[in-house]
């Protein structure tokens, strides 16, 4: 879209012209600060030989890059909405030792499926020291997030089977120490007392327990942290991880029905002459003043 704008030029130059290009683009996790970002589908940032997964790198620009304990995870077997998905046979994991996490507002949102789960600790993800996201059941996966090692706080996203591609939201409220978990977008408890904090600076751990002692068969697609428990963050979030990935939200989700979106407007300013025409240098080209 150009929309076209003349006035006084303060220089006395003479009048100008302004034209206005509003460029619209899908927003990305790029666009914000975040303080992890793990994405299975780029190819760039996932390093591999053989087929496995060998470094996992942080798009985030805090180098967070993941390595695998053993044998990386599978790649290029499979996809979801034809994007690559790594694989965690079930006897694999990835870790970054003392992640560049700080203590402070964070939350957690990923997009994972696990498969086949043997014991009720078989976590997707897990800062070690902290909480971890735990399959909650010994031979079926539906989500339980664990909080403290001492009289740990228990957080169940589901009492029954979660068997598909789910985006799983961790909201952890220093500030107020509260958490709040939700499933693909729904809201699944709130209000439940955070202390203590989370601690700074600890191991990472994907596809693994906080023991790094039980792994569920399963598969990672995208893994978004960011420093705040802003509601309109999250969503957006939310929503970009909805639409990439194909993972319906709740109709009254604000990106529902369309992936989030960035508006950039373009501004190039002419020189005109008192009737509005663009005046050309000598080769022709519009004399531009700013742009």
């Amino acid at each position: 879209m150009t929309l076209g704008l003349s006035f006084g030029n303060a220089l006395g130059l003479g009048n100008t012209s302004r034209n206005l290009i509003r460029n619209v683009r899908y927003w990305t996790p790029a666009d914000i600060d975040t303080l992890a970002w793990f994405d299975a589908s780029d190819d760039a940032s996932n390093n591999v030989t053989n087929n496995l997964v060998t470094r996992w790198q942080d798009l985030s620009g805090n180098n967070n890059h993941l390595s695998p304990v053993g044998p990386g995870p599978n790649r290029n077997l499979f996809t979801r909405n034809s994007l690559k998905v790594n694989n965690f046979p079930g006897d694999r994991h990835m870790r970054r030792i003392q992640a560049n996490i700080p203590t402070g507002d964070q939350a957690w949102i990923l997009i994972a499926k696990a498969e086949v789960v043997d014991n009720t600790s078989d976590a997707l993800i897990a800062h070690k020291g902290n909480w971890q996201l735990e399959g909650g059941a010994n031979n079926k996966f539906q989500g339980r997030l664990l909080k403290n090692i001492l009289a740990p706080t228990q957080l169940r996203f589901s009492n029954v089977e979660i068997t598909d591609y789910s985006i799983f939201t961790i909201i952890l409220d220093q500030v107020n120490s509260l958490i709040t978990i939700k499933l693909n977008g729904t809201e699944i408890d709130s209000g439940v007392d955070l202390s203590p904090g989370v601690l700074p600076n600890q191991d990472l751990l994907i596809m693994a327990n906080r023991g790094e002692s039980q792994f569920p068969d399963g598969k990672m697609a995208e893994i978004v942290s960011v420093g705040s428990v802003d509601p309109a963050i999250i969503e957006v979030v939310e929503g970009y991880l909805s639409h990439k990935w194909e993972v319906d939200l709740p109709v009254d989700h604000p990106h529902s029905a369309e992936p989030p979106s960035v508006v950039q407007i373009q501004a190039t300013e002419f020189l005109t002459d008192e009737n509005g025409r663009v005046i050309n240098d000598i080769n022709g080209n519009p004399v531009i003043v700013q742009g």
